[in-house]
């Protein structure tokens, strides 16, 4: 089980204030800043096999189009999710979920893995296969069960990840918490809950620490604005380096 102390800073999607979000350049970036968790997300192909990025369409963070679930793999390679961000990271490629846990081994980072699935994507037989997929890859690459969080807004997908496995650590996420994600918690034994940081109360966070759950906040850019930082136990931050001086290096015992 992943313990934090005094306050952990998770890289948001890899270095994402100065790097193209979820592609392996921000995740070495972050790992050289000096972090040692990064929050990444992940999506089915149209093939079904998982790829990380945020968006179920291509046009913001690449030079594709369309719906990521409309291309396969294959199709994703061709597209570049780099140049986006700058002529600088011209030809950076989509990383599959298992280039991302080998790249994760090779820096000794956690990962927060957010399953991303639309309205059109809640079905059992896709949700079952993603989870499935999922799990899968991570026992495939031998990848240590403390360094590993499963976070998603689709609640029947967290259902679904207890359901298959009874250990993994999951992080359930609320833009504003409520008595549903609180009977989630208890239901599923959840290892973490990730609030937005503009809504979270001083009530909600000693609530959750009663339950034993830890407290995550996203996205928090400006820290000296958030008021509860030396109450919570993780904080998701595009720019870690505002938070010199109180990140914790030493995530895992």
């Amino acid at each position: 089980m992943p313990i934090h102390s005094p306050l952990l800073v998770v890289g948001h999607r890899g270095l994402s204030g100065h790097y193209p979000e979820n592609t392996a350049s921000s995740i070495k970036a972050a790992a050289e800043e000096g972090l040692s968790w990064v929050e990444v997300d992940v999506q089915p192909t149209k093939e079904g096999a998982l790829v990380v990025t945020h968006d179920h369409t291509l046009e913001r963070c690449s030079n594709g189009t369309g719906r990521v679930d409309e291309h396969t793999l294959l199709e994703l390679y061709e597209l570049d999710f780099g140049v986006w961000k700058g002529p600088q990271f011209e030809g950076e490629s989509i990383l599959t979920l298992e280039a991302l846990l080998h790249l994760a081994q090779q820096y000794d980072l956690g990962i927060n893995l957010e399953i991303k699935l639309d309205r059109s994507q809640q079905s059992d037989d896709t949700i079952n296969s993603v989870v499935d997929n999922l799990l899968s890859t991570l026992e495939h690459c031998e990848f240590s069960s403390d360094k590993v969080v499963i976070s998603s807004f689709c609640q029947a997908a967290l259902r679904e990840v207890r359901r298959q496995s009874s250990s993994v650590c999951i992080g359930v996420l609320a833009d504003r918490l409520g008595k549903d994600h609180l009977q989630l918690i208890e239901e599923l034994g959840a290892y973490s809950c990730h609030l937005n940081h503009f809504w979270v109360t001083e009530t909600q966070i000693s609530k959750l620490k009663k339950l034993g759950v830890k407290v995550w906040c996203y996205t928090v850019n400006k820290p000296h604005k958030f008021k509860h930082l030396d109450q919570v136990d993780g904080i998701f931050t595009d720019y870690p380096e505002r938070f010199a001086g109180i990140i914790s290096t030493k995530a895992i015992t």
